[in-house]
């Protein structure tokens, strides 16, 4: 697959966004700023 320039990758979600109510706070999105405002991107986005 390399050879020919294809790749292929997984990932678990739970350790970018971890599944329970303030996972937030150990996630991704604890490291990009004010995640409190109502507009403001969830776990989905990710």
């Amino acid at each position: 697959m390399i050879a020919r320039g294809y790749a292929l990758v997984t990932a678990y979600y739970g350790y970018i966004e971890p599944d329970f109510p303030l996972g937030w706070r150990s996630g991704i999105r604890s490291a990009l700023g004010d995640t409190s405002c109502a507009n403001n991107w969830g776990a989905v986005g990710v």
